[in-house]
């Protein structure tokens, strides 16, 4: 594993970083499972059969999300990265994903414009993730829809909660 000076690492973080994203991406696409790719975290959602399983290229951690098989299948794909990348993964701060990436490949917090891969585009995204830019993405019309109606239904239950409070501090102040 390769360890700089504190200095030196702030320097050369941004162009290390991209090319763990970019070994990881080629590796992961290998694995033949969809994943999407947030550009703000370095971080793969892999749908795989055990789960949707996150990896966060910054830190070379990896998370299951759901699915009961969280040993075997998980050690099993990270000795298969481990073997084709090697120990470059450097433990750096994971930064929170600040949005999806859009078709254009910039960062949007508006999920109805980001991108869902199919398995067609996964090459297309292996190749390209280094200049920054995907071509060619298209978005499921399913997926987006249940996810949009799950946001506006937290959103407006959200927001009656608020009313309701600020409704009983303004009585109990009378």
């Amino acid at each position: 594993m390769t360890k700089y000076p504190t200095q030196e690492l702030k320097n050369k973080r941004k162009t290390h970083v991209l090319f763990m994203s970019t070994e990881a991406m080629k590796n992961i696409f290998e694995l033949g499972y969809p994943f999407e790719f947030y550009e703000a975290s370095h971080q793969f959602a892999i749908h795989s059969p055990i789960g949707v399983i996150d990896y966060f290229a910054i830190s070379g951690t990896w998370v299951v999300r759901k699915g009961q098989d969280r040993g075997k299948g998980i050690r099993k794909m990270k000795q298969y990265i481990k073997n084709k990348v090697g120990d470059i993964m450097e433990k750096v701060k994971v930064v929170k994903c600040a949005g999806y990436l859009d078709k254009d490949g910039n960062i949007t917090n508006q999920i109805k414009k980001a991108m869902h891969f199919t398995d067609g585009e996964l090459a297309n995204l292996a190749a390209s993730v280094a200049g920054g830019k995907v071509v060619n993405v298209v978005i499921p019309p399913e997926k987006p829809k249940q996810l949009l109606e799950k946001v506006k239904e937290e959103s407006f239950q959200e927001k009656t909660k608020k009313k309701t409070k600020s409704n009983q501090s303004w009585m109990t102040k009378k």
